[in-house]
């Protein structure tokens, strides 16, 4: 229960963001007819280089020392945490220390990809099973 309200949380914020974006394109398009359109690129560039960034402290076995960790690696949203490999994840985890090395990733793209996805259920299902992350 308490990981699909932070879902749904999680979620509010990019839909109020989704909703402001639109509203601007709304805006931009208004502007446009009056302004050229060289005006318009740099704003789209920008636009395509701010990323996602996820609470990754969502999936079971990732605490927010772990969740910095993997940020700092360019590991931010649940897309990128979805198509790392778990040895390459293991990697991040073991040359962060001792503290680190005992935890086992192995899940975490799974559970990434169900939280990408939008299926709580399943995810909830799945860490219900877990412990710490693990079968």
């Amino acid at each position: 229960q308490y990981l699909m309200n932070q879902v749904i949380e999680s979620e509010k914020p990019a839909a109020a963001e989704a909703s402001a974006k639109k509203t601007t394109a709304k805006k931009a398009g208004a502007k446009k007819s009056a302004e050229p359109a060289a005006d318009k690129k740099p704003a789209a560039k920008s636009a395509k280089t701010t990323a996602k960034v996820d609470d990754l402290v969502l999936i079971e076995g990732i605490g927010p020392k772990i969740a910095e960790l993997l940020n700092a690696a360019g590991i931010t949203s649940f897309t990128t945490l979805a198509g790392t490999k778990p040895a390459a994840i293991k990697a991040i985890l073991e040359a962060a220390g001792k503290r680190y090395q005992m935890h086992d990733p192995a899940t975490w793209p799974k559970q990434a990809a169900l939280a990408r996805d939008g299926k709580t259920a399943e995810l909830a299902k799945l860490q219900d099973q877990l412990k710490a992350g693990r079968k």
